[in-house]
């Protein structure tokens, strides 16, 4: 699609916010975008410019850049909430509109009511969409980021920034391999083709024919989500006294509760869903076999934990593609609707198995459909629940 015309309004404090006019119905549209903008460059992305073509189908859309983003003039301090209304006002002046509806995308939620609310002549409707009131929490605000979780957005943002860089500057010296870097505390990074964390985190110990076992969850950042595998125990129950749990739950240790997007089930035996309710509201992703097994077969599991106040789940039939690289793959034998999560990392995946298998034995020579299944993915580890490390082929150990 041909770019529109880039024009130029000055606002009152004497900033030039650039802006376009799309469309020629009677409506006019002003569009209030959110972080990142530049009203050159949208139309070279095909979701975004079709997005925009539709508005302008029955619309006059006003596109622009605020103050200090894209085609707009760079500005010294942070502007205020008031300053980036007046680039709505200048805009609308420049363009000739007298009102219009007001349309306030994430961001740009709160610029969008603000006008609507000192300019209710010159505003026909107001529309939000992923709108906030402000993006910090507070005890009035519990919608809003914590301290440790924008810094964990910034942590993932500057990695992405850096990743980035790499990829390119491979891309040009004409290497493509991606490798795995172990770090302390049990994190592994793959560099290819996105950079992806996994954190196995202790939740508790079993009593096992006379030995101590050890219970794990597996925490996968991705650049898109942060996802939980597994949510181990958070209380004793009599039905399990026999094995003598020794908690150590999510909620007790420092991890941040908040900042997990989704939650995947490998299965849903007492051990891998007791803290489900920890993540009330949040997609959890198990497959509708598994999820059927266990609310309807007597001691498969402690129903209540599975079917927690709030718990949310997303059943699964088969194969499905998380997010990019995050692939869930049904690998029956445990149980009938098993499932791991493989990462896909440009080279050899990485697979998070849960009880896929218990000891490293069950895959050194695998028996059951879904252990043969994860052989035949030729992984480079694979997470268990129950042991410290990951489990790597008897030739590479």
């Amino acid at each position: 699609m041909e770019i529109p015309d880039v024009r130029y309004a000055r606002t009152r404090d004497g900033v030039n916010i650039a802006y376009q006019v799309v469309g020629d119905a009677v409506m006019d549209l002003v569009f209030v975008h959110g972080w990142i903008h530049n009203i050159a460059h949208v139309w070279e992305f095909p979701l975004l410019a079709h997005y925009y073509s539709r508005l302008a189908s029955f619309s006059r859309l006003l596109l622009f850049d605020r103050r200090g983003v894209g085609l707009s003039d760079r500005v010294s301090d942070v502007p205020t909430l008031e300053a980036r209304m007046d680039d709505i006002r200048a805009v609308m002046d420049a363009a000739g509109s007298n009102n219009a509806a007001i349309f306030g995308s994430s961001e740009g939620g709160p610029t969008a009511a603000l006008f609507a609310a000192t300019y209710p002549t010159r505003t026909t409707a107001l529309i939000m969409y992923g709108a906030y009131a402000k993006g910090s929490w507070s005890a009035d605000y519990p919608w809003g980021e914590t301290t440790r979780r924008v810094r964990t957005y910034d942590q993932r943002y500057r990695r992405g920034l850096r990743q980035t860089a790499v990829r390119r500057r491979t891309a040009r010296e004409g290497h493509h391999d991606s490798h795995i870097n172990h770090h302390r505390g049990g994190r592994y990074t793959m560099n290819a083709p996105a950079s992806i964390t996994i954190t196995p985190v202790r939740v508790a110990d079993l009593l096992a024919e006379g030995e101590r076992m050890p219970v794990y969850v597996h925490v996968i950042d991705h650049p898109d989500a942060r996802v939980l595998v597994d949510t181990g125990m958070t209380e004793l129950h009599p039905a399990v006294a026999d094995l003598d749990p020794r908690l150590r739950p999510l909620s007790k240790q420092d991890f941040d509760l908040a900042g997990i997007d989704i939650v995947v089930n490998t299965h849903l035996h007492f051990d891998h869903c007791g803290g489900n309710h920890l993540f009330a509201g949040r997609p959890i992703y198990v497959q509708r076999r598994e999820l059927d097994d266990a609310r309807s077969k007597d001691d498969y599991t402690i129903r209540e934990w599975v079917d927690a106040p709030g718990v949310r789940y997303v059943p699964v039939d088969g194969e499905l593609e998380l997010l990019p690289g995050l692939r869930l793959v049904p690998a029956p034998g445990h149980t009938r609707g098993l499932q791991v999560v493989v990462v896909e990392t440009g080279g050899r995946p990485v697979v998070v198995g849960g009880d896929v298998a218990v000891w490293f034995g069950e895959l050194d020579e695998p028996h059951t459909e879904g252990q043969l299944r994860v052989r035949a993915l030729d992984p480079e580890l694979v997470w268990l629940a129950h042991e410290h490390e990951p489990w790597r082929p008897r030739h590479e150990a």
